[in-house]
């Protein structure tokens, strides 16, 4: 269920453009590229890309975000890329409700402007680009990406899986954005059977409590 990210191009621009709010390609590299980060931690088997500062560096690495293969981060850089992380899985999160949570906003604004990002100019236009070298290019390129799918209408369909067991990021590709799970066959069906035996449990219990003399 959990597949690899792609490689993504360091020097990409965003292009500040509306284009009515339409779905990306599930392959648009500024989905691949938040997706990914976001699921540097896998909640199933209990790993976590960025245990270490070693880890941050080979992800970086792997996903061309460093072209220079520059020395592995510091710990600060460490500590606030899961941060950052942290930070856009929570508002991840928060797009299945109609509204967020504004503290919950301000926390990612916050670790946001502590970002290198650049207005830059190309043959498409005008638009934003991670600067800077290092770790905080590559993790200025992760909020260039947020931001290029939030001009298009598509950062709320970047969800987390509210199964507690899974809590995988993914795209939603539905017409109306109303796509749950990560996967309907496992944990939409494993989480429709949990909450049937609840109820089943709980109407039993309830005839017992009606019973005479119960």
């Amino acid at each position: 269920m959990h597949g690899e990210p792609t490689r993504h191009d360091p020097d990409s621009i965003a292009i500040t453009s509306d284009n009515g709010g339409g779905a990306p390609s599930v392959r648009d590299a500024d989905v691949d590229l938040l997706i990914a980060f976001l699921n540097t931690v896998d909640v199933e088997d209990g790993s976590d890309e960025l245990a270490s500062t070693d880890g941050l560096h080979d992800w970086i690495v792997r996903l061309g975000l460093d072209p220079g293969a520059a020395a592995p981060p510091t710990a600060d850089e460490l500590t606030f890329a899961r941060e950052l992380r942290d930070a856009l899985r929570a508002t991840a999160r928060s797009h299945h409700e109609p509204t967020s949570d504004p503290a919950v906003t301000a926390d990612l604004d916050a670790l946001a402007s502590r970002l290198p990002v650049r207005v830059a100019f190309g043959p498409a236009g005008v638009g934003v680009a991670a600067a800077g070298d290092g770790t905080c290019r590559a993790l200025a390129r992760v909020i260039v990406a947020t931001y290029a799918l939030s001009r298009r209408g598509a950062w709320q369909r970047v969800k987390i899986c509210p199964d507690d067991t899974c809590q995988w990021a993914f795209f939603d590709t539905s017409r109306n954005r109303s796509r749950r799970w990560c996967s309907m066959e496992v944990c939409g069906n494993r989480n429709k059977v949990r909450a049937y035996r609840e109820r089943h449990v709980s109407g039993v219990a309830g005839e017992k409590d009606e019973r005479p003399g119960a």
